[in-house]
């Protein structure tokens, strides 16, 4: 495990998986730039980030900077990357929580496509609520607890995924949870939902892309990241 800008981070993928393998119950967050920022602006939501099984890197931002503070050669895991990856291995019983249930329906006709048994998997879209305290996680957990995964996919958004399944956790009989964001919305088939094509991923032009789609919410983003992330470099280089 590595500890940068305060979030612990495992980096490797083969270790990822041997993790995974293990079956623990906990959660794991899916960590860019944007959720370094605010985690490092709000203790509570690190704690939670830091209290996870472990943390894997999601942004190409984090990756090359910890590269150039640490001369190392690590790469970003992003978590649509990995979801996928692990449904193409079909080796677990999934669970894909969030989202509305149209985009839901399609995701799971495409995830079929892959792997027939997820035909009856778990495919659960939790009432709209803003605040995360007022979910019924008891009874989230029992619909859950039923199907019996050995992955639960969480795509609610940062930072409200790390913080349902935070709070989920305790009522879980088993199962890894892992907040993956866009994945759902990536990979389920409609076509204007889409992922940044892959030469602009290679070339980490991801954000271009992103910015394209949704300017707005996306500049937001970057202007908070251009703000903060200056502090924290400085500090980590500090530390060496």
């Amino acid at each position: 495990m590595n500890n940068f800008m305060n979030i612990n981070f495992l980096f490797d993928k083969v270790k990822v998986y041997e993790l995974i393998k293990q079956n623990q119950k906990g959660y794991i967050c899916v960590v860019n730039a944007n959720i370094v920022v605010n985690a490092n602006k709000n203790e509570d939501y690190k704690t939670i980030i830091n209290n996870s099984l472990f943390n894997i890197c999601d942004g190409s931002i984090i990756a090359s900077l910890y590269n150039k503070i640490n001369k190392k050669r690590i790469s970003s895991y992003p978590g649509p990357d990995m979801f996928i990856e692990y449904i193409n291995k079909k080796e677990f019983i999934s669970a894909f929580i969030g989202s509305s249930e149209e985009l839901l329906n399609s995701l799971k006709g495409e995830m079929v496509k892959i792997d027939k048994s997820i035909e009856n998997s778990l495919f659960y879209s939790p009432p709209f609520i803003k605040d995360v305290h007022h979910f019924n996680y008891k009874e989230i957990a029992s619909i859950i607890n039923e199907k019996k995964p050995n992955i639960i996919w969480v795509a609610l958004g940062a930072p409200k995924q790390e913080k349902f399944m935070s709070l989920l956790l305790p009522y879980l009989e088993e199962g890894i949870m892992i907040g993956v964001g866009a994945a759902f919305t990536f990979y389920s088939g409609q076509k204007n939902l889409r992922r940044a094509p892959l030469w602009m991923r290679k070339a980490k032009l991801e954000w271009l892309f992103r910015i394209y789609l949704e300017p707005k919410k996306t500049l937001n983003r970057i202007r908070v990241e251009v703000f903060n992330l200056p502090i924290l470099i400085y500090r980590e280089i500090r530390k060496k």
